[in-house]
């Protein structure tokens, strides 16, 4: 009910006793613990905001557990917990619980720069972002269906809106939590200044000669 159902959640104050000691009690027994014990730590604690404890949780699984060639082994050789790793890391970017896309809500204090694209969430919203010397720059959401956005954009100051769609306006609720009403196929950009919309999101970095794909070399 914690993760990944979130029916008990960060949102809700009164619950976070209860999570916090539900996660400690799991965690007591450090001779039991398997890959899977590691990436729901690092679930839980993305969805507090603990972006710190959540890596951490993963260096721990990515050292002690999984293989060269990202497999992982217990009776015998299995994908389901470097998969369910590649969610806590992207758990790390983007989040959709509570009926909210959360952006960038546990990034790690030295992961500075990160970014982003299309990653889909619940309501068919493609979701991108820039995240620049600690900050997020931009957040770009298109909807492939019409519906309701409900976000936090982990953006500073006063949060704007730009859309070539005409009379999109973005609702604010409580603080740093915005609703807006999107048609099919529209797309927006949040952001809080001019300047920092000019920053992009890079291409991705590929192997420059030999690839070691497997870690066999």
């Amino acid at each position: 009910m914690i993760y990944p159902l979130y029916e008990i959640n960060w949102d809700q104050p009164e619950n976070r006793d209860l999570i916090l000691r539900s996660l400690n009690c799991w965690q007591s027994n450090p001779a039991a613990l398997q890959g899977y014990s590691f990436t729901g730590r690092a679930s839980i604690y993305a969805s507090m905001g603990e972006g710190d404890k959540a890596r951490d949780a993963l260096r721990v699984l990515l050292d002690k557990f999984v293989k060269p060639n990202t497999m992982y082994l217990e009776s015998g050789p299995v994908i389901e917990t470097p998969l369910a790793a590649a969610t806590s890391i992207q758990e790390l970017y983007l989040q959709y619980w509570n009926n909210t896309a959360r952006i960038f809500p546990a990034i790690p204090t030295d992961w500075e720069e990160a970014a982003f694209e299309n990653l889909r969430t619940e309501g068919a919203f493609l979701i991108s972002a820039v995240r620049r010397e600690g900050k997020t720059h931009w957040v770009k959401v298109r909807s492939t269906v019409a519906g309701e956005l409900k976000i936090k954009p982990g953006l500073e100051g006063t949060v704007r809106l730009r859309s070539s769609a005409k009379g999109l306006r973005l609702k604010k609720e409580e603080a740093g939590t915005y609703i807006c009403q999107m048609p099919s196929d529209a797309e927006i950009i949040l952001y809080s200044s001019l300047e920092t919309m000019k920053t992009s999101v890079g291409p991705a970095v590929h192997t420059q000669g030999n690839a070691n794909s497997y870690g066999l070399k």
